[in-house]
């Protein structure tokens, strides 16, 4: 799962320095790609009876649940899973 956001986000034009970490500006470039143009609250905002709840952005959200699977989008807050990720990429 890392790799596959981590491979969206360098498809989408992320640029990485020499050193493999993130290059200037990440932070608002990651804000733009993530509330924008990849639209990830789409799946991962919790809604309510009255639409998103904007109170738990990308929070995670159960997408679909019905007889032949579940489908979950994950909470990817810096508080959820991806507090244990690394802003480095190893390509081998």
């Amino acid at each position: 799962m890392k790799f596959i956001l981590l491979g969206l986000l360098a498809a989408a034009g992320m640029t990485f320095g020499a050193s493999g970490t993130l290059g200037a500006g990440s932070v608002e470039r990651g804000d733009y790609l993530v509330n924008t143009i990849m639209g990830c609250g789409n799946c991962h905002t919790p809604r309510g009876p009255g639409g998103f709840d904007a109170t738990r952005p990308l929070a995670g959200e159960v997408v679909e649940d019905g007889p032949a699977f579940k489908a979950v989008a994950k909470n990817i807050t810096p508080g959820g899973p991806v507090k244990d990720w690394t802003r480095t990429i190893r390509i081998t």
